[in-house]
């Protein structure tokens, strides 16, 4: 039977939650920035540095704790109500959503403008890491949306030869659906879960159209 909630496990969402605000941040501050291209430099790289880290701790947790059957933890009702906000499945996959599109889109302005000057080709470097940790923190984003979607209703993907989904088989999930559009030997049991699915789908095909857009613009040059 799942336990409730520890103080700790609530610590650690707020302070992801936190990370991807700060990175929401950045990339906004970058498309408001208007001091010149030494800055433009700074706010990317420090995006980048930002995300990377984010993607590598959270990728040492799911290393961790990738055949951990222990029950997903149900949120602490006696906590307040800011705090099982920020934790919720949907509040959460919008951050994360709302930090990579912000990278995204702030990468995206550095390839299209193309600005010549000495900062030229660093700057190139630092958008198409950004474009690149964008993609792969928003199927990450997915994965645990997928996660917490199945853990609430205990049913709505059937994996083979597994019983509960580890994280290691969501993030298999999200990311071929990232990569291929389709799920693969996955089945999708629910109406919930094959509209998120279809939703994932849509957004992944323009995802991968913009990183190879990107990329192919910076190396065609």
């Amino acid at each position: 039977m799942p336990r409730p909630e520890s103080v700790g496990r609530r610590i650690n969402k707020l302070l992801v939650r936190l990370v991807e605000l700060a990175l929401v941040v950045i990339g906004v501050a970058f498309l408001l920035n208007s001091a010149g291209t030494a800055v433009d430099v700074n706010y990317l790289a420090l995006w980048d540095g930002l995300a990377l880290g984010y993607l590598f701790v959270g990728g040492l947790a799911v290393r961790r704790r990738r055949y951990d059957d222990t029950p997903q933890q149900p949120p602490d009702r006696s906590s307040s109500w800011l705090l099982r906000t920020l934790g919720g499945r949907r509040f959460s996959f919008l951050f994360t959503a709302a930090a990579s599109l912000t990278g995204m889109c702030a990468a995206l302005i550095v390839v299209v403008a193309n600005p010549q000057d000495k900062y030229h080709d660093v700057l190139d470097f630092f958008a198409v890491v950004a474009i690149t940790l964008a993609w792969v923190l928003f199927h990450a984003g997915y994965a645990r949306f997928y996660g917490a979607l199945y853990h609430s209703v205990g049913r709505g993907l059937q994996f083979p030869h597994t019983g509960t989904p580890h994280q290691i088989d969501l993030l298999y999930f999200a990311f071929t659906i990232g990569t291929t559009f389709a799920v693969s030997d996955v089945e999708v049991t629910t109406p919930e879960m094959r509209w998120h699915v279809t939703v994932h789908s849509v957004l992944s095909f323009y995802n991968t159209a913009v990183l190879a857009l990107a990329i192919g613009i910076v190396t065609g040059k």
